[in-house]
Protein backbone atom coordinates (compact mmCIF):
# COMPACT_ATOMS: atom_id res chain seq x y z
CA UNK A 1 0.00 0.00 0.00
CA UNK A 2 1.04 3.48 -0.98
CA UNK A 3 0.38 6.89 0.61
CA UNK A 4 0.57 10.20 -1.10
CA UNK A 5 0.04 13.77 0.20
CA UNK A 6 -1.88 14.88 -2.76
CA UNK A 7 -2.01 18.71 -1.00
CA UNK A 8 -3.36 21.03 -3.95
CA UNK A 9 -1.14 24.41 -4.47
CA UNK A 10 -4.24 26.29 -5.34
CA UNK A 11 -3.56 30.05 -4.29
CA UNK A 12 -6.89 30.91 -5.08
CA UNK A 13 -8.41 28.18 -2.85
CA UNK A 14 -11.40 28.97 -1.35
CA UNK A 15 -11.04 29.49 2.68
CA UNK A 16 -13.95 27.37 3.44
CA UNK A 17 -12.32 24.72 0.84
CA UNK A 18 -13.20 20.49 2.02
CA UNK A 19 -10.28 18.62 3.22
CA UNK A 20 -10.81 15.06 2.40
CA UNK A 21 -9.10 11.56 2.44
CA UNK A 22 -9.69 8.91 -0.35
CA UNK A 23 -8.78 5.10 -0.40
CA UNK A 24 -8.12 4.09 -3.93
CA UNK A 25 -7.19 0.77 -5.41
CA UNK A 26 -5.04 2.44 -8.54
CA UNK A 27 -7.97 2.26 -10.55
CA UNK A 28 -9.40 5.76 -10.45
CA UNK A 29 -6.22 7.84 -9.32
CA UNK A 30 -5.97 9.75 -12.39
CA UNK A 31 -9.33 10.30 -12.80
CA UNK A 32 -10.10 11.33 -9.25
CA UNK A 33 -6.82 13.46 -9.45
CA UNK A 34 -8.63 15.09 -12.75
CA UNK A 35 -12.14 15.84 -11.55
CA UNK A 36 -11.41 17.25 -7.73
CA UNK A 37 -12.42 20.91 -7.80
CA UNK A 38 -9.78 23.51 -6.74
CA UNK A 39 -11.09 24.36 -3.60
CA UNK A 40 -11.02 20.85 -2.39
CA UNK A 41 -7.72 19.46 -0.68
CA UNK A 42 -6.79 15.89 -0.94
CA UNK A 43 -5.16 15.30 2.30
CA UNK A 44 -4.28 12.24 2.09
CA UNK A 45 -4.47 9.85 -0.74
CA UNK A 46 -4.09 5.91 0.55
CA UNK A 47 -3.29 3.87 -2.85
CA UNK A 48 -4.77 -0.20 -1.95
CA UNK A 49 -2.42 -0.75 -5.78
CA UNK A 50 -3.60 -3.30 -7.90
CA UNK A 51 -5.94 -5.47 -5.91
CA UNK A 52 -6.34 -8.27 -8.36
CA UNK A 53 -2.87 -9.01 -9.01
CA UNK A 54 -2.09 -9.41 -5.40
CA UNK A 55 -1.94 -12.52 -3.56
CA UNK A 56 -4.39 -12.81 -0.83
CA UNK A 57 -1.61 -13.09 1.56
CA UNK A 58 -0.49 -9.36 0.20
CA UNK A 59 -4.68 -8.14 0.12
CA UNK A 60 -4.49 -9.08 4.14
CA UNK A 61 -0.98 -7.14 4.87
CA UNK A 62 -2.14 -4.31 2.95
CA UNK A 63 -5.49 -4.21 4.95
CA UNK A 64 -3.01 -4.32 8.13
CA UNK A 65 -1.29 -1.76 7.15
CA UNK A 66 -4.53 0.61 5.51
CA UNK A 67 -6.01 -0.35 8.88
CA UNK A 68 -2.68 1.24 11.06
CA UNK A 69 -2.72 4.19 8.76
CA UNK A 70 -6.49 5.32 9.26
CA UNK A 71 -6.48 4.87 12.83
CA UNK A 72 -3.46 7.12 12.94
CA UNK A 73 -5.56 9.77 11.19
CA UNK A 74 -8.45 9.33 12.95
CA UNK A 75 -7.46 11.82 16.04
CA UNK A 76 -7.35 14.48 13.21
CA UNK A 77 -10.79 13.46 12.03
CA UNK A 78 -12.24 16.83 12.84
CA UNK A 79 -10.42 18.27 10.33
CA UNK A 80 -11.23 16.26 7.25
CA UNK A 81 -14.45 16.89 6.14
CA UNK A 82 -15.06 13.47 3.80
CA UNK A 83 -13.39 10.00 3.34
CA UNK A 84 -13.86 8.87 0.32
CA UNK A 85 -13.42 5.27 -0.84
CA UNK A 86 -12.97 4.44 -4.48
CA UNK A 87 -12.30 0.02 -4.40
CA UNK A 88 -13.66 -1.13 -7.35
CA UNK A 89 -16.58 -3.48 -6.67
CA UNK A 90 -16.87 -6.67 -8.23
CA UNK A 91 -19.80 -8.74 -7.57
CA UNK A 92 -19.34 -12.04 -9.53
CA UNK A 93 -16.17 -12.57 -7.49
CA UNK A 94 -17.99 -11.43 -4.64
CA UNK A 95 -14.90 -9.34 -3.54
CA UNK A 96 -15.50 -7.72 -0.01
CA UNK A 97 -12.15 -5.39 0.10
CA UNK A 98 -15.22 -2.24 -0.85
CA UNK A 99 -17.67 -3.18 2.10
CA UNK A 100 -14.47 -4.36 4.66
CA UNK A 101 -12.62 -0.96 4.16
CA UNK A 102 -16.43 1.22 4.42
CA UNK A 103 -16.72 -1.00 7.76
CA UNK A 104 -12.93 -0.34 9.11
CA UNK A 105 -13.17 3.02 9.09
CA UNK A 106 -16.32 3.11 11.22
CA UNK A 107 -14.64 0.58 13.30
CA UNK A 108 -11.88 2.51 13.90
CA UNK A 109 -14.24 5.68 15.20
CA UNK A 110 -14.78 8.00 12.01
CA UNK A 111 -17.91 9.31 11.71
CA UNK A 112 -20.44 7.37 9.50
CA UNK A 113 -21.54 11.18 8.20
CA UNK A 114 -18.32 11.61 6.52
CA UNK A 115 -17.24 8.03 4.96
CA UNK A 116 -18.54 7.44 1.58
CA UNK A 117 -18.46 4.91 -1.07
CA UNK A 118 -17.33 6.80 -3.97
CA UNK A 119 -16.77 4.57 -6.25
CA UNK A 120 -20.76 3.09 -5.45
CA UNK A 121 -22.10 6.48 -5.61
CA UNK A 122 -20.19 7.63 -9.11
CA UNK A 123 -20.80 4.47 -10.83
CA UNK A 124 -24.88 5.84 -10.29
CA UNK A 125 -24.41 8.71 -11.96
CA UNK A 126 -24.58 7.50 -15.65
CA UNK A 127 -27.07 4.94 -16.83
CA UNK A 128 -26.64 1.43 -16.66
CA UNK A 129 -27.50 0.23 -20.13
CA UNK A 130 -24.56 -0.18 -22.17
CA UNK A 131 -25.47 2.50 -25.37
CA UNK A 132 -27.49 5.22 -23.06
CA UNK A 133 -24.09 5.42 -21.22
CA UNK A 134 -22.32 6.14 -25.03
CA UNK A 135 -25.02 8.21 -26.03
CA UNK A 136 -24.71 10.48 -23.11
CA UNK A 137 -21.38 11.74 -23.06
CA UNK A 138 -22.12 15.67 -23.46
CA UNK A 139 -19.24 16.11 -25.71
CA UNK A 140 -21.17 13.90 -28.24
CA UNK A 141 -23.78 16.56 -30.54
CA UNK A 142 -24.56 15.25 -34.09
CA UNK A 143 -23.67 11.67 -35.07
CA UNK A 144 -22.63 10.59 -38.75
CA UNK A 145 -22.41 6.66 -37.63
CA UNK A 146 -23.53 4.40 -35.27
CA UNK A 147 -22.30 0.44 -35.16
CA UNK A 148 -24.20 -2.17 -33.69
CA UNK A 149 -23.27 -5.96 -33.49
CA UNK A 150 -22.23 -8.69 -31.13
CA UNK A 151 -18.23 -9.03 -29.55
CA UNK A 152 -16.88 -9.18 -32.87
CA UNK A 153 -17.89 -5.59 -33.22
CA UNK A 154 -16.60 -4.91 -29.84
CA UNK A 155 -13.30 -6.11 -30.23
CA UNK A 156 -12.62 -5.01 -33.66
CA UNK A 157 -14.45 -2.00 -34.58
CA UNK A 158 -13.49 1.16 -32.99
CA UNK A 159 -15.21 4.01 -33.73
CA UNK A 160 -12.84 6.60 -33.43
CA UNK A 161 -10.94 5.56 -36.73
CA UNK A 162 -14.10 5.49 -38.98
CA UNK A 163 -15.44 8.85 -40.77
CA UNK A 164 -16.82 11.44 -38.70
CA UNK A 165 -18.43 11.58 -35.87
CA UNK A 166 -19.16 7.76 -35.02
CA UNK A 167 -20.01 5.56 -31.59
CA UNK A 168 -20.33 1.92 -31.40
CA UNK A 169 -23.29 0.38 -29.12
CA UNK A 170 -22.20 -2.95 -30.26
CA UNK A 171 -22.44 -5.55 -26.84
CA UNK A 172 -21.07 -9.14 -26.47
CA UNK A 173 -23.14 -11.76 -26.88
CA UNK A 174 -25.39 -9.93 -28.68
CA UNK A 175 -28.49 -11.12 -31.10
CA UNK A 176 -29.99 -9.38 -33.94
CA UNK A 177 -33.17 -8.80 -31.73
CA UNK A 178 -30.97 -6.91 -29.37
CA UNK A 179 -29.50 -4.68 -32.28
CA UNK A 180 -33.13 -3.52 -33.61
CA UNK A 181 -34.03 -2.91 -29.43
CA UNK A 182 -30.80 -0.70 -29.19
CA UNK A 183 -31.41 1.18 -32.49
CA UNK A 184 -35.13 1.91 -31.31
CA UNK A 185 -33.86 2.89 -28.14
CA UNK A 186 -31.26 5.28 -29.71
CA UNK A 187 -34.23 7.22 -31.41
CA UNK A 188 -36.28 7.05 -28.47
CA UNK A 189 -34.02 8.74 -25.88
CA UNK A 190 -31.38 10.69 -28.10
CA UNK A 191 -33.67 11.97 -31.39
CA UNK A 192 -31.06 14.74 -31.63
CA UNK A 193 -27.83 12.91 -31.66
CA UNK A 194 -29.15 10.71 -34.72
CA UNK A 195 -31.18 13.63 -36.69
CA UNK A 196 -28.10 13.74 -39.13
CA UNK A 197 -27.15 10.35 -39.41
CA UNK A 198 -25.43 9.51 -42.38
CA UNK A 199 -24.78 5.65 -42.11
CA UNK A 200 -24.63 2.68 -39.97
CA UNK A 201 -22.44 -0.61 -39.46
CA UNK A 202 -23.98 -3.58 -38.36
CA UNK A 203 -21.69 -6.39 -37.10
CA UNK A 204 -23.35 -9.86 -38.49
CA UNK A 205 -21.03 -12.13 -36.41
CA UNK A 206 -20.28 -15.35 -38.81
CA UNK A 207 -22.69 -17.12 -41.45
CA UNK A 208 -24.58 -18.42 -38.72
CA UNK A 209 -25.85 -15.44 -36.97
CA UNK A 210 -29.52 -15.94 -37.69
CA UNK A 211 -29.23 -19.40 -36.58
CA UNK A 212 -27.83 -17.58 -32.81
CA UNK A 213 -30.28 -16.60 -30.33
CA UNK A 214 -28.68 -14.93 -27.30
CA UNK A 215 -31.93 -15.77 -24.88
CA UNK A 216 -31.29 -19.91 -25.92
CA UNK A 217 -27.64 -19.97 -24.81
CA UNK A 218 -25.37 -19.73 -21.79
CA UNK A 219 -23.81 -16.68 -22.75
CA UNK A 220 -27.50 -15.05 -21.98
CA UNK A 221 -26.56 -13.39 -18.45
CA UNK A 222 -22.86 -12.60 -20.00
CA UNK A 223 -24.84 -10.49 -22.26
CA UNK A 224 -27.53 -8.95 -20.29
CA UNK A 225 -24.53 -8.08 -17.40
CA UNK A 226 -22.40 -6.63 -20.47
CA UNK A 227 -25.03 -4.55 -22.10
CA UNK A 228 -26.92 -3.37 -18.93
CA UNK A 229 -30.66 -4.08 -20.37
CA UNK A 230 -33.30 -5.75 -18.41
CA UNK A 231 -34.15 -9.28 -19.35
CA UNK A 232 -37.40 -9.04 -21.18
CA UNK A 233 -40.16 -10.98 -19.42
CA UNK A 234 -40.42 -13.70 -22.56
CA UNK A 235 -36.83 -15.21 -20.67
CA UNK A 236 -39.02 -17.14 -18.22
CA UNK A 237 -41.31 -18.94 -20.95
CA UNK A 238 -37.84 -20.52 -22.66
CA UNK A 239 -36.48 -23.91 -21.53
CA UNK A 240 -33.25 -23.94 -21.97
CA UNK A 241 -30.65 -25.88 -19.29
CA UNK A 242 -28.07 -23.41 -20.89
CA UNK A 243 -30.02 -20.69 -18.67
CA UNK A 244 -30.00 -21.31 -14.85
CA UNK A 245 -31.86 -17.60 -13.80
CA UNK A 246 -35.34 -16.99 -14.17
CA UNK A 247 -36.18 -13.19 -15.57
CA UNK A 248 -36.36 -11.91 -12.41
CA UNK A 249 -33.46 -13.25 -11.05
CA UNK A 250 -31.09 -12.05 -13.97
CA UNK A 251 -33.01 -8.38 -13.21
CA UNK A 252 -32.54 -8.05 -9.86
CA UNK A 253 -28.39 -9.63 -10.35
CA UNK A 254 -28.57 -6.29 -12.69
CA UNK A 255 -29.88 -4.29 -10.40
CA UNK A 256 -27.23 -4.96 -7.32
CA UNK A 257 -24.53 -4.99 -10.05
CA UNK A 258 -25.14 -1.14 -10.99
CA UNK A 259 -25.94 0.43 -7.74
CA UNK A 260 -28.01 3.20 -6.48
CA UNK A 261 -27.17 6.14 -4.31
CA UNK A 262 -29.14 9.04 -2.92
CA UNK A 263 -29.53 12.03 -4.06
CA UNK A 264 -27.72 13.48 -0.40
CA UNK A 265 -24.61 11.48 -1.64
CA UNK A 266 -24.71 12.34 -5.03
CA UNK A 267 -24.49 16.06 -3.77
CA UNK A 268 -21.94 15.89 -1.72
CA UNK A 269 -19.68 13.76 -4.26
CA UNK A 270 -20.52 16.54 -7.15
CA UNK A 271 -19.92 19.15 -4.56
CA UNK A 272 -16.12 17.47 -4.13
CA UNK A 273 -15.57 15.75 -7.87
CA UNK A 274 -17.97 17.70 -10.14
CA UNK A 275 -18.67 16.49 -13.46
CA UNK A 276 -16.32 13.36 -12.84
CA UNK A 277 -18.16 11.69 -15.83
CA UNK A 278 -16.63 14.00 -17.91
CA UNK A 279 -13.24 13.32 -17.04
CA UNK A 280 -13.70 9.88 -17.56
CA UNK A 281 -11.38 8.75 -20.64
CA UNK A 282 -12.84 4.91 -19.73
CA UNK A 283 -16.51 5.76 -18.99
CA UNK A 284 -17.16 6.29 -23.18
CA UNK A 285 -13.83 4.18 -24.09
CA UNK A 286 -14.78 1.62 -26.76
CA UNK A 287 -11.25 -0.36 -26.07
CA UNK A 288 -10.30 -0.06 -22.09
CA UNK A 289 -6.64 1.16 -22.27
CA UNK A 290 -5.23 -1.96 -20.16
CA UNK A 291 -6.60 -4.59 -22.84
CA UNK A 292 -4.63 -2.98 -26.09
CA UNK A 293 -1.48 -5.08 -25.45
CA UNK A 294 -3.62 -8.72 -25.73
CA UNK A 295 -2.17 -11.57 -28.35
CA UNK A 296 -3.10 -14.52 -28.94
CA UNK A 297 -0.91 -17.05 -27.19
CA UNK A 298 0.71 -19.58 -29.19
CA UNK A 299 -0.34 -22.72 -26.96
CA UNK A 300 -4.06 -21.41 -28.23
CA UNK A 301 -3.35 -21.83 -31.36
CA UNK A 302 -1.53 -25.35 -31.02
CA UNK A 303 -4.34 -26.76 -28.99
CA UNK A 304 -6.65 -25.38 -31.61
CA UNK A 305 -4.50 -27.18 -34.02
CA UNK A 306 -4.71 -30.61 -32.08
CA UNK A 307 -8.34 -30.34 -31.23
CA UNK A 308 -10.37 -27.96 -32.90
CA UNK A 309 -13.81 -27.10 -31.35
CA UNK A 310 -16.84 -25.54 -32.86
CA UNK A 311 -19.83 -24.60 -31.64
CA UNK A 312 -23.65 -25.56 -31.43
CA UNK A 313 -24.92 -23.50 -33.57
CA UNK A 314 -22.75 -24.35 -36.41
CA UNK A 315 -24.00 -27.93 -36.21
CA UNK A 316 -27.47 -27.86 -35.75
CA UNK A 317 -30.21 -25.86 -37.22
CA UNK A 318 -32.40 -23.97 -35.23
CA UNK A 319 -35.38 -23.41 -37.55
CA UNK A 320 -37.62 -20.83 -35.41
CA UNK A 321 -34.39 -19.30 -34.35
CA UNK A 322 -33.29 -18.27 -38.16
CA UNK A 323 -37.02 -17.38 -39.13
CA UNK A 324 -36.82 -14.91 -35.84
CA UNK A 325 -33.89 -13.70 -36.73
CA UNK A 326 -34.49 -13.46 -40.60
CA UNK A 327 -38.00 -11.02 -39.18
CA UNK A 328 -35.68 -9.42 -36.62
CA UNK A 329 -32.89 -8.62 -39.23
CA UNK A 330 -35.79 -7.04 -41.70
CA UNK A 331 -37.21 -4.99 -38.68
CA UNK A 332 -33.87 -3.43 -38.01
CA UNK A 333 -33.57 -2.71 -41.77
CA UNK A 334 -36.90 -1.17 -42.28
CA UNK A 335 -36.56 0.82 -39.14
CA UNK A 336 -33.47 2.76 -40.26
CA UNK A 337 -34.41 3.19 -43.64
CA UNK A 338 -37.81 4.66 -42.57
CA UNK A 339 -36.29 7.18 -39.79
CA UNK A 340 -33.39 8.04 -42.59
CA UNK A 341 -34.28 7.18 -46.28
CA UNK A 342 -31.01 8.37 -47.79
CA UNK A 343 -29.45 6.37 -45.12
CA UNK A 344 -26.49 3.75 -46.17
CA UNK A 345 -26.23 0.61 -43.84
CA UNK A 346 -23.19 -1.60 -44.04
CA UNK A 347 -23.72 -5.59 -42.82
CA UNK A 348 -20.41 -6.36 -42.43
CA UNK A 349 -18.35 -9.78 -41.54
CA UNK A 350 -14.92 -9.92 -39.83
CA UNK A 351 -12.43 -12.42 -40.70
CA UNK A 352 -11.55 -14.70 -37.75
CA UNK A 353 -7.56 -15.87 -37.66
CA UNK A 354 -7.58 -17.72 -41.08
CA UNK A 355 -6.81 -20.92 -39.35
CA UNK A 356 -10.07 -21.21 -37.85
CA UNK A 357 -11.87 -19.72 -41.13
CA UNK A 358 -10.24 -22.62 -42.77
CA UNK A 359 -10.98 -25.34 -40.67
CA UNK A 360 -15.00 -24.27 -40.98
CA UNK A 361 -15.23 -23.74 -44.36
CA UNK A 362 -13.73 -26.99 -44.95
CA UNK A 363 -16.06 -28.83 -42.42
CA UNK A 364 -19.12 -26.98 -43.46
CA UNK A 365 -18.53 -26.24 -47.29
CA UNK A 366 -20.52 -23.51 -48.31
CA UNK A 367 -24.27 -24.50 -46.15
CA UNK A 368 -24.08 -21.96 -44.08
CA UNK A 369 -22.73 -19.11 -46.42
CA UNK A 370 -25.23 -19.96 -48.71
CA UNK A 371 -27.96 -19.41 -47.05
CA UNK A 372 -26.52 -16.87 -45.45
CA UNK A 373 -25.92 -14.36 -48.56
CA UNK A 374 -28.89 -16.10 -50.11
CA UNK A 375 -30.96 -14.42 -47.54
CA UNK A 376 -29.04 -10.81 -47.63
CA UNK A 377 -29.68 -11.18 -51.42
CA UNK A 378 -34.07 -11.24 -51.10
CA UNK A 379 -33.92 -8.96 -48.20
CA UNK A 380 -31.24 -6.80 -50.33
CA UNK A 381 -34.42 -6.42 -53.27
CA UNK A 382 -37.05 -4.33 -50.65
CA UNK A 383 -34.08 -2.95 -48.63
CA UNK A 384 -30.88 -1.36 -50.03
CA UNK A 385 -27.44 -1.89 -47.59
CA UNK A 386 -24.02 -2.69 -48.72
CA UNK A 387 -22.38 -6.35 -47.94
CA UNK A 388 -18.94 -6.10 -46.88
CA UNK A 389 -17.11 -9.72 -46.35
CA UNK A 390 -13.68 -9.71 -45.01
CA UNK A 391 -13.68 -13.01 -43.78
CA UNK A 392 -10.80 -13.86 -46.65
CA UNK A 393 -9.45 -10.94 -46.22
CA UNK A 394 -5.72 -12.73 -45.56
CA UNK A 395 -4.07 -9.06 -44.89
CA UNK A 396 -5.74 -9.69 -41.61
CA UNK A 397 -6.66 -12.87 -40.69
CA UNK A 398 -3.36 -14.67 -41.68
CA UNK A 399 -1.56 -12.47 -39.00
CA UNK A 400 -1.68 -13.59 -35.33
CA UNK A 401 -0.05 -10.71 -34.50
CA UNK A 402 -3.83 -8.73 -35.38
CA UNK A 403 -5.63 -11.10 -33.04
CA UNK A 404 -6.47 -11.59 -29.13
CA UNK A 405 -8.08 -15.28 -29.51
CA UNK A 406 -8.90 -17.02 -32.21
CA UNK A 407 -12.05 -15.07 -33.30
CA UNK A 408 -11.43 -11.42 -32.01
CA UNK A 409 -9.14 -9.05 -33.17
CA UNK A 410 -7.31 -6.77 -30.74
CA UNK A 411 -6.55 -3.57 -30.37
CA UNK A 412 -4.04 -3.53 -33.26
CA UNK A 413 -5.67 -5.72 -35.47
CA UNK A 414 -9.21 -3.63 -34.53
CA UNK A 415 -7.76 -0.35 -36.09
CA UNK A 416 -5.94 -2.06 -39.22
CA UNK A 417 -9.45 -3.17 -39.64
CA UNK A 418 -11.33 -0.08 -38.88
CA UNK A 419 -8.82 1.79 -41.54
CA UNK A 420 -10.07 -0.69 -44.30
CA UNK A 421 -13.39 -0.57 -43.18
CA UNK A 422 -13.77 3.69 -43.27
CA UNK A 423 -11.61 3.08 -46.71
CA UNK A 424 -14.57 1.11 -47.91
CA UNK A 425 -17.82 3.74 -46.53
CA UNK A 426 -15.79 6.92 -47.83
CA UNK A 427 -16.29 5.05 -51.44
CA UNK A 428 -20.26 5.42 -50.31
CA UNK A 429 -20.54 8.95 -48.45
CA UNK A 430 -19.46 12.22 -48.11
CA UNK A 431 -18.55 13.99 -44.70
Amino acid sequence: MEEGNEKRNCKEKSHNGKKIIVISDSVHNQLIQRSVIPSVQIEHFLDLGNIQAKTFEEQELDKRFLSERLTELACRADDIDYVFSFIMRDYLKREELADWVLKELVRIGWPVEKVFDGWKIYRSLYPRERYARILSNSNIKKLDGLVFGISYAVAGIRSSYLPGCVVNCASVSQDLYFNYYTAQKIWEMFPQKVSELKYVVIDMFDYTYFNYYTMLTGAAVDFFIKSGINCPKEFDEITNKCVAMSAEELNALLKKLWPSSNEYEKSIFQKIFGDMISQDEHAYCDYLLGHRNKMIPEYVIEAYKKCATVASIQIDIFEETIERNIRYLTSLLKFLLEKKPEIKIFLCLLPKYKMVEDFEANLFGNNWKDFFEETLVKLKVQYPFIYLNYKKDLEISANKGNYQDLEHLNYAGSVHFTKKLAAEICNYIEL
